[in-house]
């Protein structure tokens, strides 16, 4: 196996609270209040493989008095703890806390929370998406550089003509992660080649357009590395702890983050070989499409 690192970014998806993931019934001061809509755990499971998820949302009821910070805290915690549950990992709540009459940076449209998460995070922002209920959330996307999806629940059809006819317009979340999941994949999502004996895994960086990040691995290592994602590895969750060497067939695997998995081979001892890498777990996701496109994940070759 070889391998070439450097830091890649990622896509996101950033998500509007009230209106979008949850019914909008004005401040929220009580965890118990906060209603998700029916579809939105179905809906975010279908993006955390692909997408890092975050939540942005204005809540200018802190600097008028209705709500306390620690309301807003709660409220949020408890809303990350139930997506958790659900195997649906939140990187980062962003919330602005201001009236829009105080000019602050932070209030959307303003698209200070996405590129602070771009730096903490190293996210794509021109692959990623904003999905919310709002003309606001629409132009915070593309003052980010991102792509925006208007769904119609919360305030949505009440401004839904302040739009022009040109925005992604959908019902609601289950529609807007559906139409976000058809969109075309281009290369910089990676690719993945599939030989006799060897699979090649790439993934273009964003320091230097002309420099990607390639793996070589055996194609039985590859075979089982994607067993291993199909059986458990896509369902890991925020809350568990790291794995560490923990051995599926012919290869050893760690996570370490979120975003990438550490894989080392297995020698004919079955011993963890010295030399190993991190992919980005999405790049793992299409080495699974791929076995399953040319028939490689069985035992004969492709």
């Amino acid at each position: 196996m070889s391998n070439r690192q450097t830091a890649c970014r990622q896509p996101a998806v950033f998500l509007d609270r009230d209106g979008t993931l949850v019914e909008d019934r004005g401040h929220l001061r009580d965890p118990e209040q906060a209603a998700f809509f029916p579809e939105t755990i179905a809906a975010l499971r279908h993006l955390r493989d692909k997408f890092l998820l975050f939540i942005v949302t204005n809540q200018p009821g802190i600097a008028e008095g209705t709500l306390t910070p620690d309301d807003v805290r709660r409220v949020n915690d408890d809303l990350v703890r139930r997506l958790a549950e659900a195997g649906i990992p939140v990187r980062d709540v962003y919330v602005c806390p201001h009236r829009r009459s105080e000019g602050c940076a932070c209030i959307k449209p303003n698209p200070h929370f996405l590129k602070k998460a771009a730096v903490a995070h190293g996210l794509d922002l021109g692959r990623s998406y904003v999905v919310g209920d709002h003309p606001h959330d629409l132009e915070l996307a593309r003052r980010a550089g991102a792509r925006g999806v208007y769904v119609l629940t919360g305030h949505g059809a009440k401004h839904r003509g302040e739009l022009g006819n040109d925005v992604v317009a959908v019902p609601g979340i289950g529609e807007a992660v559906k139409w976000i999941l058809a969109q075309p994949v281009d290369d910089r999502d990676g690719t993945v080649r599939v030989g006799a004996d060897l699979v090649e895994l790439r993934s273009p960086c964003w320091r230097d357009k002309n420099f990607s990040l390639v793996w070589t691995m055996p194609l039985q290592h590859a075979r089982d590395l994607a067993r291993w994602w199909q059986a458990e590895g896509a369902e890991l969750g925020a809350a568990q702890v790291p794995l560490r060497d923990r051995r599926f067939q012919s290869v050893s695997l760690s996570i370490f983050t979120l975003a990438t998995v550490e894989v080392r081979g297995l020698d004919s001892l079955d011993r963890p070989k010295l030399e190993a890498y991190s992919l980005p777990r999405s790049l793992i996701g299409r080495l699974v499409e791929r076995l399953e496109t040319v028939g490689a994940l069985g035992g004969g070759s492709p």
